[in-house]
């Protein structure tokens, strides 16, 4: 598996994207990429929306050692607030949301996950690659790890102008996976 290959050569802070249209296959490479950041003693961070016992059911049956890695302090399962929603600015909810997952961004860490939970809805996808440029173009450069940004293609498509979308998420990250019919891609922004 392509995918699998790249994820163990990453020896560097990369900002990646991952692309799926089968959820087992997505979380089996997500589970890989924290394996491997595990394995090199880095903090590894999955940010759901959803119930954080139900990702550490999944984690376990994928052969992780989650008790273990917890005790450690090197794997945590995060759920996040949505960022649209509350009383401060979206971007002062992102530094927050962020300062809380990543209390020191100077020691190596691999986060999954993404900020806004369903971009099947045109202002928050638009809001989510807004976030993503901001990030990959700023922020970013400031860490010492890497992000995988996953993202279920059937919410993408949801959007009208969902080819757009998908482009743009792909030239703000160094590096996509798409996982797409049972065959895996992964290309490297010359940007």
């Amino acid at each position: 598996m392509e995918s699998i290959t790249f994820i163990d050569s990453i020896d560097s802070k990369k900002h990646l994207m991952l692309v799926y249209d089968d959820v087992v296959i997505g979380h089996e490479i997500e589970f890989h990429f924290l394996k491997r950041g595990l394995e090199n003693m880095e903090k590894c961070i999955y940010v759901t929306h959803g119930q954080v016992k139900h990702i550490e059911k999944e984690m376990r049956q994928h052969g992780m050692d989650v008790d273990n890695f917890k005790k450690q302090h090197l794997l945590r399962v995060c759920q996040i607030p949505n960022p649209l929603e509350g009383s401060v600015e979206i971007l002062d909810n992102v530094n927050a949301i962020l300062k809380s997952i990543l209390p020191n961004p100077e020691l190596p860490f691999r986060i999954v996950g993404r900020l806004i939970p369903d971009v099947g809805i045109e202002e928050a996808m638009s809001i989510q690659a807004y976030l993503e440029r901001i990030f990959h173009n700023g922020i970013f450069e400031r860490l010492n790890g890497s992000v995988l940004c996953t993202y279920d293609i059937s919410q993408i498509r949801a959007n009208d102008g969902w080819k757009h979308w998908l482009h743009d998420l792909q030239m703000n990250h160094h590096t996509y996976i798409l996982s797409l019919n049972g065959k895996n891609t992964v290309s490297i922004n010359q940007n």
